[in-house]
């Protein structure tokens, strides 16, 4: 009889997650925040990009991922850097070679919960604070510039500055 196939997968997984990291020292703070949408895989291609039969998981709202169904042994864990902002660069990764992956080995049947990856942006946000006498909401002759404002990024969007909101400036 030779119709008598069997398929195992296995029972070890890896994961974590993956932050923005504000300050770029490569350790996730509790004022930091996680990204999500970042795809996270195991590259066993060792090339650098995910191929299409290469596990992968996407982070959630948390920025947390979990690659499960895998067999015991080593795999280099990678962040796809397609699915990164435009501009980020890896600040942090277990391994600290800053190079967006990372070697874990994995036994059966544990979870491997330390592949966390931390990147910094780039980009920048300028706006003008003034006093809109007409009510338009556009900046118009007459309307002088504010200084001495504090602006910050309202990441809850509740205009009120949290401690998990540590991005700040002055209006000059």
């Amino acid at each position: 009889l030779t119709t008598a196939d069997f398929g195992y997968q296995g029972n070890a997984s890896v994961g974590d997650y993956v932050w923005n990291d504000a300050n770029g020292n490569g350790v996730q703070d509790a004022t930091e925040r996680p990204m999500s949408g970042i795809r996270v895989f195991i590259d066993l291609n060792a090339n650098g990009s995910r191929d299409a039969n290469e596990p992968f998981a996407t982070t959630n709202a948390s920025g947390a991922y979990t690659i499960t169904g895998l067999t015991p042994g080593t795999y280099t864990v990678a962040v796809d850097p397609t699915s990164l902002p435009s501009g980020t660069t890896n600040t942090g990764d277990p391994d600290v070679t800053k190079d967006g992956k990372t070697s874990v080995t994995l036994a059966a049947g544990v979870p491997n919960t330390t592949s966390d990856f931390g990147y910094q942006g780039n980009g920048a946000i300028s706006a003008i604070v003034f006093l809109d006498r007409d009510a338009s909401g556009a900046q118009t002759s007459g309307e002088p510039g504010i200084s001495g404002v504090t602006v910050f990024l309202d990441y809850n969007s509740d205009g009120i500055r949290q401690t998990n909101e540590p991005q700040t400036t002055t209006s000059s």
